[in-house]
C-alpha cells in the first residue's frame, strides 16, 4: 500500500515526465463509414479522415469501501472517496483498411504507454484493467480525452488532454499530448518527418523567440539566476501542423514554472516554405 506521503511526493514531483498509472496517474471506438472519406483515396485526397470517439467511466471504490469496513474515523475526505477514471478514445475508419488499423494501433500505443509495466497492453480493456489495479493501491482520479486538432485531409493531428489527481497532492497534474499522422498515407508523423533539417532549425530559431518573449513577460528569470531551473527551449514532441500555424506544445514545467501552466506556441506556416519535405 502506498502511504499518503509517499502519494503527495509522487504526485508533486517537479517534472511528470514519464507518467505512468503506478506514479499517480495514467498515461483512445466507433463502427462508421468506410468509403469517401480519404486516408489512402486519391479520389478522395483532401478530405478529413473519419474518427469517431467512445467515452468510458470507471469508478472504483475498492480503498474507500475498506476504509468504512475498518470502523475508523475519516482523517481525511479522501479517506472516503473513489477512484475515478474517465476516457475519450479515438477510433479512425476509411477505405484503406491497413491504414485505418495503422493509426488506430498508434493512438492505443499512447494509452498503453501510461502503465510502464503492463507490457501485454491490447485493448482498452487492458487499460481499464490496469486502472483497477493502480486504484487497488491508491486513490487516483483520471481523465484522458482526446479530440481532434487538426483534419483538414493533408495532415490529421489528435490531442490527448490528460490530468491526473492522487489523493492527498496539492493539485491535479496536466498535460496535452498529440498524435500526428499523414492524411493520405497514415504515416506516424514526427517534426524530422514533416521538415528539412533547415526547417527544424528555423523552428528552433523562431521556438526559441516566443519562448524569451513569453518569459520576459512573466518576468521569468530564462537564465537561472532567480531560480534553480534554467528554462532552456528545446523543441517538444508534441506539434500540430494546419493551414496558417505549426504549434509546439509543452506541458507544465517543461517550458517554465508550473504557474505557466501548459504553453502553446504557433509559428506562422509561412515562415516555413521551402522547408517541408516532400
Amino acid at each position: 500500500m502506498v502511504s499518503k506521503n509517499d502519494a503527495r511526493e509522487l504526485c508533486l514531483h517537479p517534472n511528470p515526465k514519464p507518467i505512468t498509472m503506478n506514479k499517480c496517474t495514467f498515461f483512445v471506438i466507433g463502427i462508421s463509414l468506410m468509403f469517401l472519406m480519404g486516408c489512402g483515396n486519391p479520389k478522395t485526397a483532401g478530405k478529413p479522415i473519419q474518427v469517431d470517439f467512445k467515452e468510458y467511466h470507471e469508478t472504483d471504490c475498492s480503498l474507500a469501501d475498506a476504509f468504512r469496513a475498518s470502523g475508523e474515523e475519516p482523517l481525511l475526505l479522501e479517506d472516503t472517496m473513489c477512484s475515478e477514471l474517465t476516457l475519450r478514445f479515438p477510433t479512425v475508419s476509411c477505405n484503406d483498411q491497413a491504414i485505418a488499423d495503422l493509426i488506430n494501433a498508434d493512438l492505443l500505443k499512447v494509452y498503453c504507454a501510461a502503465d510502464e509495466e503492463n507490457t501485454d497492453c491490447k485493448s482498452i480493456d487492458d487499460v481499464i484493467r490496469s486502472f483497477h489495479e493502480a486504484a487497488s493501491e491508491m486513490g487516483i482520479i483520471v481523465e484522458i480525452k482526446s479530440k481532434i486538432v487538426v483534419n483538414d485531409g493533408e495532415y490529421l493531428c489528435i490531442g490527448h488532454d490528460v490530468s491526473s489527481y492522487g489523493f492527498g497532492a496539492a493539485h491535479p497534474i496536466t498535460g496535452f499530448g498529440t498524435s500526428n499522422y499523414s492524411a493520405i498515407t497514415g504515416q506516424i508523423l514526427h517534426l524530422g518527418d514533416v521538415f528539412t533539417e533547415e526547417g527544424i532549425k528555423l523552428l528552433e530559431e523562431e521556438g526559441k523567440k516566443q519562448h524569451e518573449a513569453l518569459l520576459a513577460q512573466e518576468g521569468i528569470d530564462q537564465n537561472g539566476q532567480d531560480s534553480p531551473i534554467e528554462w532552456e527551449f528545446k523543441l517538444p514532441e508534441d506539434f500540430s501542423i494546419d493551414q496558417n500555424n505549426i504549434t509546439l506544445y509543452f506541458d507544465m514545467y517543461e517550458a517554465g514554472p508550473g504557474v505557466l501552466g501548459n504553453v502553446s506556441i504557433q509559428i506562422p506556416r509561412e515562415k516555413l516554405v521551402g522547408k517541408f519535405r516532400e
